[in-house]
């Protein structure tokens, strides 16, 4: 998440610098902020401050882990599940915070059906409460599973490190899974033109 911000100085809403509608702003009703100075004497524009913002905003990141790092994702009701090979995740975009609370299923529960993720229960991750973008809690959950499948197998010496996978995934198997993260954007894309038609009538 960029620490920048875009200020109307008629409205004092602030935006984030991709923010659309700060190209309807007229050049003289723009103030560059840092976010920390931007949230003392404004408010959060309704539109970039969302999860479905930011999903559109780091697509490329998620593709980039569905490809190489198998995630899986599902979007619903404004939050963003993350399957791994050992676990599954839940993203909730905290508004008052602008920033991203991370929460991991619990592990004594029936077999996972990522078809519907939101039925579990989960709890928030104690060791870091919060993230300033999707990268960050992905390069987290990376981290935390690869640990985890580690253990599992009963590797005596863990590395714990953020690195690419060596092995490349299949062709066929890249396909697919971006086409799950198109379907995901679909659905994105269509809760927010839903939520603007609600908003300007």
């Amino acid at each position: 998440m960029s620490t920048k911000r875009i200020m109307s100085i008629e409205s004092n809403i602030y935006h984030r610098p991709s923010c659309k509608y700060v190209d309807f702003m007229k050049p003289g009703n723009k103030e560059k902020l840092l976010w920390e100075d931007a949230k003392r004497c404004g408010r959060p524009c309704r539109h970039c401050n969302s999860m479905s913002f930011l999903c559109t905003e780091e697509r490329k990141t998620i593709e980039w882990n569905t490809e190489n790092r198998n995630m899986e994702f599902k979007y619903k009701d404004g939050m963003l599940y993350v399957k791994t090979k050992v676990g599954c995740w839940k993203l909730v975009y905290a508004r008052n915070m602008e920033q991203i609370a991370l929460y991991h299923r619990n592990s004594r529960q029936a077999e996972l059906d990522f078809k519907h993720p939101e039925k579990d229960r989960y709890h928030q991750q104690k060791d870091q409460l919060y993230f300033n973008n999707i990268a960050q809690a992905l390069n987290y959950i990376y981290d935390h599973d690869k640990y985890k499948a580690a253990v599992q197998r009963g590797d005596k010496r863990i590395v714990y490190k953020n690195k690419k996978y060596k092995e490349q995934a299949k062709r066929r198997e890249r396909k697919a899974a971006l086409r799950r993260v198109d379907r995901l954007f679909d659905m994105i894309e269509k809760e927010r033109l839903e939520k603007e038609q609600i908003m300007h009538g």
